[in-house]
């Protein structure tokens, strides 16, 4: 098994433990499933106020659905969310 496969494994079945549905990216296709429907269960904390009003300014979907793809964020392997999960833990915390 290669590493993205293998740590994608490990994001899908931490994300089915917690009991979270697991859907393809892209609305109403058959791929692969690896988006969470709900932005707040891919992340520590639900963003906030301050971030997500900075990422709602962008125009990178990282936080609203688009017409046919889900937001960037809902991505298990999404980077963003990654971010958010380190860095405003830290800025609220520490």
């Amino acid at each position: 098994m290669k590493g993205k496969e293998f740590i994608q494994t490990k994001q899908q079945s931490w994300a089915r433990r917690k009991g979270f549905e697991l859907v393809p990216g892209t609305i109403g296709s058959d791929g692969e499933k690896n988006y969470v429907n709900d932005l707040n269960q891919n992340l520590f904390a639900p963003l906030s106020k301050e971030n997500d009003n900075s990422f709602g300014q962008g125009n990178g979907n990282e936080t609203q659905d688009g017409e046919n793809r889900l937001s960037k964020m809902k991505a298990l392997h999404s980077s963003s969310a990654l971010a958010v999960n380190l860095f405003q833990y830290c800025r609220e915390h520490l």
